[in-house]
């Protein structure tokens, strides 16, 4: 879920509002104060910006000046890029370097914790044998899965590959096939949405309840499944 603007600018006749109090002071430095933040350091050269890569591409096709290739020091990643923000990215989504697991297993004396809660239920299925009701059609697929649209989210990623999620903040050409990757996306890069907690998931068939905490959880299997809650909640 997105955070509602509620940062207002305070120019005059301005009813810019943002979510984030750097995206309000961007805009007023660029907008109001016109600021450069960038200026080109070569000599006789009266090059301004507000945005690096901007300098970046003046410099590249005016001076002939190229950022140096940056590469993955992850063993078996090939992945190279000139921009640093994205490298620390991709570290963080394909490696995931300086994250937490997020997905607990709510099991009686299961510590296990996963990235995705796709882990999560196939370790629901591996490790404590709970049976899963909707599987990958696709030849030497063995997907399975508790919901529906889980299924509907893993046969786009995996086989069909349908961009259905695009960025519409300016000048942010990214697009993707999943939810996850686009809502990581909005957080890391335009600041939206919390931070987030461990999630406890319900493992009853068909249900897709995602508790906050075990507590929760617990409650939730009283109110939705008729399980007894035990007295010392």
């Amino acid at each position: 879920m997105h955070e509602e603007p509620r940062y207002a600018c305070h120019f005059e006749q301005c009813n810019l509002k943002y979510a984030h109090p750097k995206q309000l002071k961007l805009h007023i430095k660029k907008d109001h104060l016109n600021e450069a933040f960038h200026k080109c350091n070569f000599v006789g050269c009266d090059f301004t910006t507000n945005l690096r890569i901007n300098l970046d591409v003046h410099c590249g096709s005016q001076h002939g000046v190229q950022r140096p290739n940056l590469n993955c020091e992850i063993r078996g990643c090939s992945y190279t890029t000139q921009n640093p923000v994205a490298l620390h990215l991709h570290k963080r989504r394909m490696h995931r370097l300086g994250v937490k697991p997020q997905f607990a297993c709510h099991f009686l004396g299961c510590q296990a914790h996963y990235f995705t809660s796709e882990r999560l239920i196939q370790h629901f299925g591996a490790k404590h044998r709970v049976k899963m009701p909707f599987s990958c059609s696709y030849r030497d697929c063995s997907f399975n899965t508790f919901a529906r649209y889980r299924l509907k989210n893993h046969i786009n990623a995996k086989h069909t590959r349908e961009i259905l999620y695009e960025c519409n903040e300016l000048r942010c050409n990214y697009s993707t096939n999943n939810k996850y990757s686009f809502s990581q996306h909005q957080n890391s890069v335009h600041h939206y949405g919390r931070r987030k907690r461990t999630r406890y998931a319900c493992h009853f068939m068909k249900c897709v309840a995602i508790c906050q905490t075990r507590v929760q959880l617990l409650q939730h299997f009283h109110s939705q499944h008729g399980v007894k809650l035990p007295l010392s909640l």
